[in-house]
């Protein structure tokens, strides 16, 4: 279990293993909302809590292979803000897979 705050959690990443375990769980998937009225709120104004839940599958593993000779990388000076610096430094790279023609 991954949590990026302590007490009140921003981000939690679960990990679940077993037979079935996302078929059981695929479902559980959107946005759980809980309301409540806090001990503490005088008004009796109701507090609304939120969770976004998403499930996903364990992907098998692969091996791939990618011929060093199949991709085309480019460099490129970069467009917008960053005065002479932009002018003379080649910061953006794109790199496609000349068979699939999928690219960056």
């Amino acid at each position: 279990i991954y949590f990026q705050y302590y007490r009140w959690f921003k981000t939690c990443i679960c990990q679940y293993k077993g037979l079935e375990a996302y078929g059981q769980l695929k479902f559980e998937g959107g946005v759980h909302r809980v309301q409540r009225v806090p001990k503490t709120e005088k008004q009796g104004r109701i507090h609304t809590s939120t969770m976004t839940v998403a499930i996903l599958p364990q992907p098998s593993e692969i091996t791939l292979t990618i011929n060093p000779k199949d991709l085309c990388i480019e460099t490129k000076r970069a467009s917008g803000a960053g005065g002479q610096h932009v002018n003379t430094t080649d910061s953006a790279v794109r790199i496609v897979h000349i068979p699939s023609g999928i690219g960056t």
